[in-house]
């Protein structure tokens, strides 16, 4: 018996239907017509590269963390000090294993929280923001540490969510208590959203609406028109949607496309270039192959013919392991200490 996967377009595409191990192609009636969407279309592509900055030594980094601090009005003593083999400092405090400071002297990406062992009693954090209120005190602490983007209008609220706690005591439930409200910041430029590890900017608010912690990962950018020649036509676009669903849901049953629409993808590492990002419903057999279990699944797909940016399903050029990073793997002991400060070195991973 020939098995084949079924793709059911759910958004702006009509059924595709692609035979997992057979060259037979499948199709059931309802679904039977094929019909591409146009990816592309006449909308003027641009691609774009982070404007580089002068790397920060220790000293730098340092002094960015204390003068973060002092406009927050928080005291959190971060006295221990270590580097990644990959160059990013990171301080820690030996009041709160959760507070960090992690900043890459590349491109000033960093990762700040004030620690969360003020907010591990049983009980909800008092004067917390509501979901209205939370993004436009975001929007003043960025202002306030100068971290909010130069072009504000790249920068929209993509979520309001939070951290609860949840207590269980001899197998029961006891609480749920709201800790923390969160504030994602996501980019547009011209018109499309940017995806990926890059581009956002995350909010921690706590106590009275306080700064509880910050993610800044937002480069400047400059822009450089892609020539139609770059681009892979509609047709390659799909087939490497297969390609890649065959890969990633080969054993599935059933594949139903839920989204496969144009965005830009920020790898992280300095590049934001046009893309196609698929989210689809992977469905196989459950138990005694009665019913259908769903799993989700997501990936891009690139648009140019030569992409420039680092994608999921690339290999690191240092590793045999798809999607590792070795930037975060290894670290190496401060062999300096701020002119200005007490910091002890550490080897604390």
């Amino acid at each position: 018996m020939n098995k084949c996967i079924s793709i059911f377009a759910l958004i702006g595409m009509t059924a595709l239907v692609i035979p997992a191990q057979s060259s037979v192609v499948h199709a059931r009636s309802a679904y039977s017509s094929v019909r591409l969407n146009n990816f592309i279309g006449k909308k003027q592509l641009v691609s774009y590269r982070a404007v580089p900055v002068k790397p920060l030594n220790f000293n730098d980094a340092w002094e960015i963390l204390n003068k973060t601090q002092a406009r927050t009005h928080v005291n959190m003593h971060f006295e221990k000090a270590q580097q990644l083999t990959g160059g990013r400092y990171v301080f820690t405090s030996p009041e709160d294993p959760s507070a960090v400071f992690d900043i890459d002297p590349t491109t000033g990406s960093f990762l700040l929280n004030y620690g969360f062992k003020k907010y591990t009693h049983e009980f909800s954090t008092l004067n917390l923001p509501s979901a209205s209120q939370a993004p436009e005190l975001a929007r003043k602490h960025l202002a306030e540490t100068g971290f909010l983007p130069a072009n504000e209008r790249e920068m929209v609220v993509g979520h309001v969510g939070g951290l609860n706690l949840g207590v269980t005591k001899y197998g029961r439930s006891t609480g749920d208590y709201k800790k923390l409200v969160t504030v994602q910041y996501n980019r547009v430029l011209e018109g499309l959203p940017v995806q990926g590890p890059g581009s956002r900017i995350i909010v921690h608010l706590g106590e009275d609406g306080a700064l509880a912690g910050l993610i800044r990962n937002w480069p400047d950018v400059t822009a450089k028109a892609i020539a139609k020649s770059e681009l892979k036509s509609n047709a390659v676009i799909s087939k490497e949607i297969r390609q890649q669903l065959r890969l990633t849901a080969g054993d599935a049953k059933e594949i139903a496309i839920r989204q496969a629409s144009l965005v830009l993808y920020d790898d992280g590492r300095g590049t934001i270039e046009p893309a196609v990002y698929v989210v689809a419903d992977a469905r196989y057999l459950g138990p005694r192959n009665e019913t259908l279990v769903n799993n989700p699944v997501d990936f891009y797909v690139p648009v140019l013919k030569v992409p420039g940016a680092y994608y999921p399903y690339m290999k690191s050029r240092n590793s045999k392991s798809p999607g590792y990073d070795d930037r975060e793997r290894s670290f190496r002991p401060m062999t300096a200490k701020p002119e200005t400060s007490g910091v002890d070195q550490s080897d604390r991973k």
